[in-house]
């Protein structure tokens, strides 16, 4: 008779198959006072002589009520210590078993305790991310129609609590505050592990689009242009003692406009290489000899902007002298044009020095340059891409840090931190940097920090601001083997020419 009890019929037999044997009513009887068709009665009034009355014993009961092969794995043979919440669910303590009447459902619906309470916390708003009603019903294999019915006849919200009536009739409440705020602390770290996935996959995205756009030119560019070509060597005087050359390239801003008649100080690419190759040779033609290795920093506002705009990396907006690609395009040329003069003295060691104008372009130039002289045996590319890059010479430690970011009474113990084995190894410990457009050395906190002066002109920025006090120029810095740092080579602007540029 019960092997598909309908839904309607079991709530029935809960409701008045007590009343139904007591009183032996009969069909008409109790359609008179229960509203339902005489058909109907006559199925609950057999149904209640074949098995009997409701007795409150639920493992009885559900004997009654149950299919005799229930859809859920889960048995009911030898259930004891039942609680009748109501006559819409049965919950089996024992076994952990909910047993919920249903209208949309042929057959009671069957769900063991876990998933019960899975459920609830999806669907409560406690951890502030509640999954939707087809979010639960795809996620825990429900018809919409069977849930939104199981969730009201336990009386679910988004604004309940994520515990079912049954925990917080028997649990402490303590413990269940404790559950709770675990809850949250899992949805809070969700959300952080989404939002971190959610930014590496736009990084992936900018990698993607640079290396479309950018990239697969350059490598074309290289493949198309670069001839096996090699550059000459000057032969210096040998250097009593050995030493590594420091070029102090920062703040070139390749690719800024600056007109003389508004801020007094003229510059453009023109004015930019000009200095840059002037300065370059004034500074190798005072070398005491020939060094064993010229270490070139690249980045650190090498150029103006970065992008497809005219701003910088945050997006400040710039005068500039050409188009964003053009400014690119020619700079990276304009670079290895640079190095190709540097290594006719010694062989060049490339590190990145990263800047707040070019934080991307000045990658791009980094790896330009490695794909450039990828077969070259006298120029080393380094593709270390951190914030601040390291290189060891004899005694020293080296540090390049552009400026905009680590100050430098805190770049000691940054050093001893990020490259502790080295500043074990080493005696000295010396760190450059730019951004300032000016000298100044400062020995402090274990390291001496050596600020490098700049090549570029003055923009309209910086004149109305006021910052127009600063010595154009270009530094680099002997490096002994044995003694550190031990002089610098300064070689300044020549503006009386350009101070007549229209």
């Amino acid at each position: 008779m019960s092997s598909n009890l309908p839904t309607w019929l079991a709530e029935a037999y809960i409701k008045w198959g007590r009343k139904v044997h007591d009183e032996d009513l009969k069909d008409w009887t109790l359609s008179r006072m229960t509203g339902m068709t005489r058909h109907k009665c006559r199925q609950l009034v057999r149904l209640v002589r074949e098995n009997g009355p409701p007795t409150g014993d639920v493992s009885r009961d559900a004997g009654v009520l149950l299919s005799e092969e229930p859809e859920s794995t889960e048995e009911l043979s030898g259930i004891n210590d039942h609680h009748l919440l109501d006559r819409h669910y049965v919950y089996d303590e024992e076994r952990d078993v909910y047993i919920t009447f249903i209208k949309a459902a042929k057959k009671p619906l069957v769900m063991p305790g876990d998933k019960h309470r899975a459920i609830l916390n999806a669907y409560s708003n406690w951890d502030g991310q509640p999954s939707s009603l087809n979010e639960v019903s795809r996620d825990f294999g429900i018809p919409r129609p069977w849930l939104v019915e199981y969730l009201r006849t336990h009386q679910v919200t988004h604004d309940r609590e994520p515990f079912s009536a049954e925990d917080v009739a028997r649990r402490d409440v303590d413990e269940m505050v404790e559950d709770a705020l675990q809850q949250r602390r899992a949805a809070l770290y969700q959300k952080y592990e989404a939002e971190k996935w959610k930014r590496v996959k736009a990084d992936a995205r900018k990698w993607m689009e640079f290396e479309e756009t950018v990239f697969s030119a350059f490598c074309t560019h290289i493949e198309t242009h670069a001839p096996a070509y090699s550059v000459p060597r000057v032969r210096l005087a040998r250097s009593e003692r050995p030493y590594a050359l420091v070029m102090g390239l920062t703040d070139f801003h390749w690719g800024a406009y600056s007109w003389m008649r508004e801020t007094g100080d003229p510059y453009n690419r023109t004015i930019a290489e000009e200095r840059l190759r002037e300065s370059t040779e004034e500074i190798l033609n005072r070398l005491p000899g020939q060094p064993e290795k010229i270490i070139l920093p690249v980045g650190s506002d090498f150029f103006h902007v970065d992008g497809d705009r005219a701003q910088t990396t945050s997006g400040t907006p710039q005068d500039v002298d050409g188009t964003p690609t053009e400014i690119l395009i020619t700079g990276c040329e304009m670079t290895r044009t640079y190095v190709d003069l540097l290594r006719q003295v010694a062989p060049v060691e490339i590190v990145m020095m990263s800047g707040n104008h070019d934080r991307v372009n000045g990658l791009a130039v980094l790896m330009y340059l490695a794909a450039w002289y990828r077969d070259a045996d006298d120029v080393t590319v380094v593709q270390d891409y951190k914030p601040r890059v390291y290189s060891e010479y004899g005694n020293t430690l080296i540090a390049f840090s552009h400026g905009d970011g680590a100050k430098p009474k805190d770049l000691g113990p940054i050093m001893a931190t990020e490259a502790r084995a080295a500043w074990g190894r080493t005696r000295y410990h010396v760190a450059f940097g730019g951004h300032l457009h000016h000298q100044h050395v400062h020995e402090i906190n274990g390291i001496i920090h050596y600020l490098m002066p700049s090549l570029s002109g003055t923009d309209r920025w910086h004149s109305r601001q006021g910052y127009t006090t600063a010595q154009a120029g270009m530094c680099a810095y002997l490096v002994d083997r044995a003694n550190g740092v031990t002089g610098t080579v300064f070689a300044p602007v020549d503006t009386a020419e350009e101070d007549n540029t229209p």
